[in-house]
């Protein structure tokens, strides 16, 4: 596994730093990279489980759609409050990096980042949900709330205004000759 680190790592920065360069290129018009984040891995993948192995890249690409967290006052009306907007988060593994079977023990993980894309060079996990853009009113919000929930966030949707992001993302790999792409159209 170390040699697998070593080797992996240095070109899965150089893959990972070709392929953002494109995106800030071929992004929709609402859309940009929010945050970029090494000594990473995929969401839910090791939930409550002592991780020490490879990690990669995190990429938070964020649209333009408002996603409303919905809350409950004490006189028990609903009220939307617009303080996030949507995400397509991205994660660039090493080639090497694998779930491990105990997953399948832990019983109170959540909804794990999906394998978007592998080949013998990297692999790319992909999660679609919000991010707060409005952190100050969220903890007001939830100091008064009752009851919080965020029905239409993409991560409970499934749908970005980036409708096609799976397409527009093969495209961008395509001439890293990094084929076997996995994810769904």
């Amino acid at each position: 596994m170390a040699e697998c680190k070593k080797l992996e790592m240095d070109n899965l920065h150089s893959i990972k730093n070709s392929i953002v360069k494109e995106l800030h290129g071929s992004l929709p018009k609402e859309w940009h990279i929010s945050m970029e984040k090494e000594q990473e891995i995929p969401y839910g993948h090791y939930w409550n489980l002592n991780y020490e192995g490879v990690r990669g890249y995190k990429i938070v690409l964020q649209g333009g759609m408002p996603v409303s967290l919905k809350w409950k006052d004490d006189e028990e009306q609903w009220h939307d409050s617009n303080i996030a907007r949507e995400t397509l988060t991205l994660w660039f593994m090493p080639s090497c990096y694998k779930q491990s079977w105990k997953r399948f023990f832990n019983l109170g993980q959540p909804v794990a980042a999906k394998l978007f894309f592998s080949s013998e060079k990297l692999k790319i996990y992909s999660m679609l949900g919000h991010q707060i853009i409005a952190e100050a009113e969220l903890a007001r919000l939830i100091s008064i709330a009752k009851s919080t929930k965020w029905p239409d966030s993409p991560a409970q949707t499934g749908r970005v205004s980036w409708k096609e992001w799976r397409k527009d993302l093969k495209q961008i790999l395509a001439p890293h000759k990094l084929e076997k792409y996995f994810g769904a159209e």
